[in-house]
């Protein structure tokens, strides 16, 4: 989307085309747009006019600081430079030292590296009931 130099998409979905997509996001009139964030509806809503949509939710969809954050220690992963990633992830955590989504990146950067006690150490810092709990219990961390 201009403006947000690259950092939001809007892409179109032919529903005709899509019907099963349309089932599973609970879409019943058009136009509908749905707002993801790391897989996630953010936002979502119906019939709006389209500069109406861009003006009022486009900003609360840019991706945020830990986004950001979070996207470079993936690409640094990604890349095998888990030690640059750790960096940025700690960096992040000592001015929010209580994000569980860093936190959850963290443990598994440091898992990777073997340090098991510390990895633990950090799951046990996200609050129970977070989102990012539950993806930590679902996660299969390497442990051997």
């Amino acid at each position: 989307m201009a403006g947000y130099g690259g950092k939001i998409v809007l892409a179109k979905i032919d529903v005709d085309q899509s019907a099963s997509l349309c089932s599973e996001y609970g879409v019943q009139s058009i136009p509908a747009v749905k707002a993801f964030r790391n897989g996630r509806v953010v936002a979502e809503f119906v019939r709006r006019p389209a500069a109406r949509n861009r003006r009022g939710v486009a900003p609360r969809l840019a991706p945020s600081e830990q986004d950001e954050v979070l996207e470079a220690a993936r690409r640094a992963i990604a890349a095998e430079r888990p030690s640059e990633a750790e960096q940025a992830l700690r960096q992040y955590l000592a001015e929010h030292p209580d994000n569980p989504a860093a936190l959850l990146e963290l443990a598994r950067v440091v898992a990777m590296r073997g340090a098991h006690q510390d990895a633990l150490a950090l799951l046990n810092r996200i609050p129970e009931g977070a989102v990012e709990a539950e993806d930590a219990a679902a996660s299969d961390f390497c442990w051997n």
